[in-house]
């Protein structure tokens, strides 16, 4: 179901269920987690080198940050390497304990919402696609708002309900994942944040090569019949990344449309840089 007035999509469909939902999580967070990686992939390189490019414009050179699902890691020993006293929130507590030890950063079990985290502390807040995940997004963000200090920054990043991925291939996006809750446009992040008490800088839609693979991997999984849950990473994420030459070939190929995708606030992430009110 898509929202007219801020093209929000709440995910209702029949096929959808408790359990595909709780499987899509195991998969993603559970002992098995295709995030337990120990070196980033070609993808993990690219959205990578992109969050830094953003990052950069606004975070102070050192402090101590917040970043909730840290996923792999990657994102938080790069904060590590640039002198910033990192804390992590992990839901997932096989993920936490991985995390602890291979960066030796403190990690807290649980979400954001309900765990306890120091208040008013951190100079900068992360969460990477985190938010399609929770129950409640706004309050969310509000844990994360006052997390941060006064002059501090926030940056969400999420899954892009109005990307040409999910605007083109419908049932096909990548963004209909069945570990997903809701999907949200530009605007609708908007809205949650301002919600939350946060007051927005900036708004861009990063587009990267691995969206359309994502969009070609979900296709070959329905030709198989394949379960989406169980396979979740497959081909995407497994797949290519074993062979380089694809991928650098398709990452040419698409890069007059993700270069476009990107210009037109189309691309397959929405990625928005916050801050504390002034007053």
């Amino acid at each position: 179901m898509i929202s007219n007035s801020c093209g929000h999509c709440l995910k209702v469909s029949s096929i959808d269920s408790k359990d595909d939902f709780h499987n899509a999580q195991l998969t993603y967070f559970g002992d098995d987690s295709i995030l337990l990686q120990p070196e980033p992939s070609v993808f993990d390189k690219e959205i990578l080198a992109q969050r830094q490019l953003i990052t950069r414009r606004f975070l102070p050179p050192k402090g101590s940050v917040l970043e909730v699902g840290p996923g792999s890691g990657f994102f938080a020993k790069w904060l590590q390497e640039r002198g910033h006293d990192v804390t992590l929130v992990e839901y997932s507590p096989s993920l936490a304990e991985a995390l602890s030890q291979r960066l030796g950063i403190k990690v807290v079990i649980g979400s954001l919402e309900s765990c306890k985290v120091p208040e008013a502390e951190a100079v900068a807040f992360f969460s990477f696609h985190v938010v399609e995940h929770v129950t409640d997004p706004v309050k969310h963000l509000a844990a994360g708002l006052r997390a941060v200090r006064p002059g501090s920054y926030g940056f969400i990043a999420t899954p892009n309900a109005k990307s040409y991925q999910q605007r083109l291939s419908r049932r096909l996006s990548p963004n209909f994942d069945s570990a997903h809750l809701r999907v949200f446009s530009p605007e609708s992040l908007q809205e949650c944040c301002l919600a939350a008490g946060w007051q927005i800088i900036d708004v861009e839609t990063p587009e990267f090569t691995l969206d359309w693979m994502r969009v070609a991997s979900k296709l070959m999984r329905k030709l198989r019949r394949e379960n989406e849950s169980s396979t979740a990473g497959k081909y995407a994420v497994v797949g290519f990344s074993r062979y380089s030459w694809i991928v650098r070939f398709f990452a040419l190929l698409t890069l007059p449309l993700r270069f476009l995708q990107c210009r037109v606030k189309g691309g397959n992430e929405v990625f928005i840089v916050v801050r504390p009110p002034l007053f």
